[in-house]
């Protein structure tokens, strides 16, 4: 089973076939089923829903990046027809997530250097300042569920356990920046969303990848237990531009990430310059 196949395993299964808007009912389907897919070409809860799991398989990893997609097969493991297929493939499209050209196969958007640049460049400088106001007015129990956390990605990291340790993971990055405004917070959760793909790489490519990723988790709680919030910003703009320095260097060796870059500047330097030293 090819990796597209497993991804449309994942998404719905051998589903009932698809109805390219005819008439009649496929051989073997009874009428209750291809009225179901009827009304699927004009619900458009069918299509959002056929977009949202389009858009977890790809930022997942299950469609890898250039993968033809077959909107046929799509079609089949969702049980929709074509039309609000369109439609999820159109919202992917806008949002860089997959390439559309004219009279070509649809495909997953290619692992882009650039994008992954800006988009690493801007999550430093949004997760580093909600954290910059998070830290002073962390609790007790926020400290707690830091170094709980801590404690569940070192024990999912060993058993090589990717799903249950990026949900952690996401659970800890977002008590990082729970005092942060909504705005902050909203575009935080946007950034992360979109980093999900690179981190996959990250942590597929990098077999240093988890003790790692947990020695820089570790330095970053040490800093918010301390309540120091430039050094707990410091620590989590190398966590973040160390991430997406070791993909870039696999993926494109020659490109410069001059967003990362300046974002550490900003931030470390800052920290820096406010201690008279490495923070």
């Amino acid at each position: 089973m090819t990796q597209h196949e497993r991804g449309l395993h994942h998404v719905g299964g051998s589903g009932p076939p698809d109805m390219l808007g005819g008439s009649q009912t496929a051989p073997g389907d009874d009428e209750s089923d291809y009225q179901q897919r009827k009304s699927s070409a004009t619900d458009p809860s069918i299509a959002s829903t056929a977009y949202a799991k389009l858009r977890e398989l790809i930022l997942c990893g299950e469609l890898t990046p250039g993968e033809p997609i077959s909107q046929v097969q799509l079609a089949h493991a969702m049980g929709v027809s074509r039309t609000p297929l369109r439609e999820a493939l159109r919202k992917l499209e806008r949002e860089g997530l997959i390439e559309a050209p004219p009279r070509r196969k649809v495909s997953v958007a290619p692992v882009s250097p650039a994008t992954m640049d800006e988009l690493y460049g801007m999550r430093i400088i949004n997760e580093a300042l909600a954290l910059e106001v998070t830290v002073p007015v962390m609790s007790a129990e926020d400290h707690r569920f830091l170094k709980s956390a801590l404690q569940s990605m070192e024990e999912h990291a060993a058993a090589r356990d990717l799903q249950r340790w990026e949900a952690w993971n996401d659970a800890f990055h977002e008590r990082l920046v729970s005092r942060a405004g909504p705005r902050i917070r909203q575009q935080y959760a946007e950034l992360s969303d979109y980093s999900r793909r690179y981190r996959r790489l990250y942590a597929r490519q990098d077999a240093s990848a988890w003790a790692v990723a947990s020695a820089e988790h570790e330095a970053i709680v040490e800093a918010c237990l301390r309540r120091d919030a430039d050094a707990a910003a410091s620590e989590l703009a190398r966590h973040l531009s160390h991430t997406a320095l070791v993909v870039l260097a696999r993926i494109a060796p020659e490109y410069d990430p001059v967003h990362i870059r300046a974002a550490v500047r900003i931030i470390v330097g800052r920290g820096e310059s406010a201690t008279g030293g490495h923070s």
